[in-house]
Order: structure tokens, then C-alpha cells, then sequence
């Protein structure tokens, strides 16, 4: 009797052996091209042993489909994120972990620790001090704290989290502040919460508000600015035209998954002014450690209106435009390194400088005043 099994098993051998030396095949003859995922990181380099592996493990051949079919299915399937900074919420709604600890260490996701008593007060002097510093060169400060998207809409968090995600080292630091200095701090966590009941504030797929959210921002700082400087006009909602574009492709947390395109789309709001926007670019001053600062300007020449800089991170990218048109001049400047640019200040002469740092940045970074620190 003839063996029907050997028929079976040479094409699952062959079959087999394809898979197994297809990667090795394509990394010689790159029959299909390498796909670059956007993983907010740079692809690791050759180098030892480890350093090569790690290499290798980013250019695996099918990598990219594999990684967003994983993906798919733990989000679709399991509801579980498969990045470790993203948190996967309720109605199609992510969140970025606020994370003290490495994945895999205990308390990972739980480790939401409030600051210690020691950490509040070097917060509150490393403030005080550019507060100070400013005044005696006669420029006011304004600190801005931009709550997380968690804080604005708890409702959409896993009911597992909600409980830790209600300690705020944001809300700790406002109180320590106004207990303990003579720091101007705007926490714009009321504003928002007010407003949100009208129209979404921040993106379900990305970890900043959308223009809608940082338009109202953008309004409550300038109002908070008018009580110093009378002859800035605060904006109106009615300046300005919403506008919804419909299941566009998702945002920067929806990227981490490599699902932007299919699983996460979403609704993207926009504002556009009834009257178009009068500031315009100019050059920004030459800044040091360029690699970790952007700098830009805009300038409204002749109207009367003071002059600031405002360090910033990315919540600080959609308030340009609408900030802008209240200032002759100002400059932006966003340091991944949260450093005080001192000769900056100096070389803009301005009225006020504008602080601002979103909650996220409270976990794990931190004001650098070196190049105040003499003074």
C-alpha cells in the first residue's frame, strides 16, 4: 500500500523551510524593500553582538505587517494595547501612560506616584528662581500648566486606571506654588473642563488637543495676560470657524500602534479665522544646542502690542498662531530639554515670558536654570 503520508509531508517541509529562510534570503537580495514604522525612534545600528541583534530584530523581514497585525488584534480582539505607551480606552479612545518605571518592572502602568515633598520644593525653587530673575530685569512670568488628555476626559479611561489617573502631580504643584511663592501659574484644567462640553478638545487618537482645544487655551492665556497688559484685546470664539474633517487618519498614538490608517481614524476639528491671521514669520535669533530647540517668530510691526517669548513643548505648537496675533513680537521656542535661554531673553527684550509644560512632562523631566544658576 502506497504512503500517503510522505506525499504530505515534503510540501510542509518545503513549505517550512521557505519561511524559515526567507528573511535570510531577503536580507541578501532585498526582494521586498524595508519598511519603516513610526516608532519615535531611530533604527539601531550594527555594531557587537547585542547591538547587532538588535539590528537584525528591526529589519525582520514581514516586520512592519506583523507588528500591525498583532497589533489589530490585541486592540480588536483583547482590547490590550501592544505598546507600552499607549493605553487603549473606551469608544475608540487612546491615552499616552504617564509611566515611572520600565515595562516589565512591577507596578508598571500603577506606578503613578505623586511628588515627594523634596521634588515639589526643586520645582518650586527652579520656578521661583526664572521667576525672579525676570523681575529683576523688569520682565514679567507666567507659568502654564496644560493638564493631561486623562485629567479632561476621564470618563473614556479603562475603569482598571481611573483611580490612579485621579493623582495629579499638576494639581500638587499649583497648590505648592500659590502656598509658597509668588509664581503666576495658569492651570488651564478648569477652562478646559468647562469648555468641553460644547465641542471635543482633545484628539481620541493623539495625546494633544486638537485647534478647537488649543484655541480656548490660547484665550484664557491672553485673557490672563490683558489683566497686565490692558492693551491686549482677548479673542472671541466667533473670530473663528469650526470645521470638521471626517474620519481622517489617526494621531500620534494611533501611529505608536502602526494602526493610523485602518483602526484608528478619526474626526479631525479645525478653527479658521473669519479674518485672516495678521502676524507674520520673521527670523528667529540664533539659538545654542540647535539639535534639541526650534525656534520661531512672528512679528506684528507697528501695533503697539508688548513683546514676549514663550518656551514650550508640543502642546505649545497649536498655540502659535492664535498667541501670536496678540504680540508685536514673540519667539517661540520649544527645548526637548526644558533649559532657560537666558541669552535669548536678553537679545528679545521682552515684556513677559510664557512657561509652558504639559502634565505628562511633571513624570520624569524637569526645569534646567544652568545658565541662570550664577545669577
Amino acid at each position: 500500500m502506497k504512503n500517503t503520508n510522505v506525499g504530505v509531508k515534503l510540501p510542509l517541509c518545503l513549505v517550512f523551510l521557505i519561511i524559515i529562510f526567507l528573511p535570510l534570503a531577503n536580507g541578501f537580495f532585498r526582494f521586498v524593500p524595508e519598511e519603516q514604522l513610526p516608532e519615535k525612534r531611530e533604527p539601531e545600528q550594527k555594531g557587537g553582538i547585542q547591538q547587532y541583534t538588535r539590528y537584525y530584530n528591526d529589519r525582520f523581514f514581514f516586520r512592519g505587517p506583523l507588528i500591525r497585525f498583532h497589533n489589530k488584534i490585541s486592540c480588536q480582539w483583547f482590547n490590550v494595547s501592544g505598546v507600552p505607551k499607549v493605553i487603549i480606552g473606551k469608544d475608540g479612545w487612546l491615552f499616552q501612560a504617564r509611566k515611572n518605571e520600565e515595562p516589565g518592572t512591577p507596578g508598571y502602568f500603577p506606578s503613578i506616584q505623586p511628588f515627594t515633598p523634596r521634588q515639589l520644593e526643586e520645582w518650586g525653587r527652579l520656578v521661583e528662581q526664572r521667576r525672579r530673575w525676570l523681575a529683576q530685569r523688569g520682565i514679567d512670568y507666567l507659568l502654564i500648566l496644560v493638564p493631561d488628555k486623562s485629567a479632561i476626559y476621564p470618563e473614556f479611561l479603562p475603569d482598571s486606571l481611573r483611580p490612579f489617573y485621579r493623582r495629579s502631580r499638576l494639581t500638587q504643584l499649583v497648590k505648592y506654588l500659590k502656598k509658597n511663592s509668588d509664581v503666576p501659574v495658569l492651570d488651564l484644567g478648569d477652562t478646559l473642563s468647562a469648555a468641553k462640553k460644547d465641542v471635543l478638545l482633545y484628539c481620541k487618537t493623539d495625546s494633544h488637543w486638537n485647534l478647537y482645544g488649543a484655541c480656548i487655551a490660547a484665550g484664557a492665556i491672553i485673557n490672563r495676560i490683558s489683566e497686565r497688559f490692558p492693551n491686549i484685546e482677548p479673542p472671541a470664539l466667533s473670530d473663528f470657524e469650526l470645521r470638521v474633517r471626517r474620519k481622517r487618519k489617526g494621531g500620534n498614538l494611533a501611529i505608536m500602534l502602526s494602526l493610523q490608517r485602518s483602526l484608528f481614524r478619526e474626526d479631525w476639528v479645525g478653527m479658521r479665522p473669519r479674518v485672516p491671521f495678521r502676524a507674520e514669520k520673521a527670523p528667529p535669533p540664533p539659538v545654542k544646542n540647535v539639535r534639541t530647540v526650534k525656534g520661531e517668530t512672528f512679528q506684528r510691526t507697528g501695533s503697539g502690542l508688548p513683546r514676549a517669548v514663550m518656551f514650550h513643548d508640543s502642546f505649545g505648537v497649536r498655540l502659535k498662531r492664535y498667541l501670536s496675533e496678540h504680540f508685536s513680537r514673540v519667539l517661540f521656542l520649544r527645548d526637548w530639554g526644558f533649559r532657560f535661554h537666558a541669552d535669548e531673553v536678553i537679545t528679545e527684550a521682552p515684556d513677559i515670558v510664557l512657561d509652558e509644560i504639559s502634565e505628562f512632562f511633571l513624570y520624569g523631566a524637569i526645569f534646567d536654570n544652568s545658565p541662570i544658576d550664577n545669577d
